[in-house]
């Protein structure tokens, strides 16, 4: 890795009320900019977001817990964090050395139904030049629905609808079907012993 590389992300999540009992909207903002140019460190450390390219690849500290950190092939490949971009685009969306902003608002149904429709925009420099963007659109969209069935722990989204740019693109890269832009959250990392330990306060 170069020794000048320095790449700054933050991530903003805000809930409001909507006037549905116990339940909020979730607005979520994820932010990288890269300071230093990076050529030479490594795609790991670029602006990345879209799953289904080597699961695991771009979380190069380790942090997350994988069923298949090298997978490229089937839905393993589709397991993305809730700590970073979270994303539910599928294929590398973008590649990015410089900038890029990602949000995101999921909205609650009413009741105990565990679904929420959601919504996704991605912008970043140089989207309106990248080869599969035809249209030179300067953002990007994914909607779909969220199956929660352990909020935070283990979730399925279930991608609806999005930009055509995207579609063809991903059409173009095999990912031609339903079942292949369903992206999931499986985040085992709290239930790790040290942390267990640690939250007890036993020890």
């Amino acid at each position: 890795m170069k020794d000048d590389l320095l790449r700054i992300s933050a991530i903003y999540k805000q809930n409001i009320d909507i006037g549905i009992k116990d339940k909020q909207m979730e607005l979520r903002v994820y932010g990288a900019y890269t300071i230093n140019n990076i050529d030479g460190a490594g795609r790991q450390y670029q602006n990345t977001i879209g799953s289904t390219d080597k699961a695991g690849l771009y979380d190069y500290r380790f942090d997350e817990y994988l069923l298949n950190r090298n997978a490229q092939v089937g839905m393993l490949q589709n397991q993305i964090s809730n700590r970073r971009d979270f994303s539910k685009f599928v294929g590398l969306i973008t590649d990015n050395e410089t900038w890029m902003l990602n949000t995101s608002l999921t909205v609650p149904l009413p009741g105990k139904i565990p679904i929420k429709p959601y919504v996704e925009f991605l912008i970043y420099d140089g989207i309106a030049d990248q080869n599969w963007n035809t249209s030179g659109a300067g953002m990007v969209y994914n909607v779909g629905l969220e199956i929660e069935l352990i909020p935070n722990r283990f979730e399925i989204f279930l991608n609806l609808a999005q930009s055509n740019d995207v579609t063809t693109y991903q059409e173009k890269s095999t990912i031609d079907g339903f079942l292949e832009r369903i992206t999931f959250v499986l985040d085992l990392n709290g239930l790790t012993p040290p942390k267990i330990k640690k939250a007890i306060k036993l020890f």
